[in-house]
């Protein structure tokens, strides 16, 4: 969809990648996912790289398809 938010590893020599499955809002810090899997704690991930609103965030946690990140965004 057109609204979808792209996550992906910040180094993406691996391809790691996914998108959103729901919409979020800036101060939250978790997004839900379609697939997790290639992600990890401690991994730097890049939001909507390259669509001049990304961001870079510190994957805190994963729950099944919600990957949570240290801090809130700013």
């Amino acid at each position: 969809s057109a609204n979808e938010t792209v996550v992906q590893l910040a180094d993406t020599t691996d391809g790691a990648s996914t998108v959103t499955t729901a919409d979020s809002v800036i101060v939250q810090n978790y997004l839900d996912v379609a697939d997790s899997s290639g992600f990890a704690e401690e991994m730097i991930v890049a939001i909507n790289e390259g669509n001049g609103d990304e961001e870079y965030r510190e994957i805190n946690f994963i729950d099944g398809n919600r990957i949570y990140f240290t801090g809130t965004s700013s």
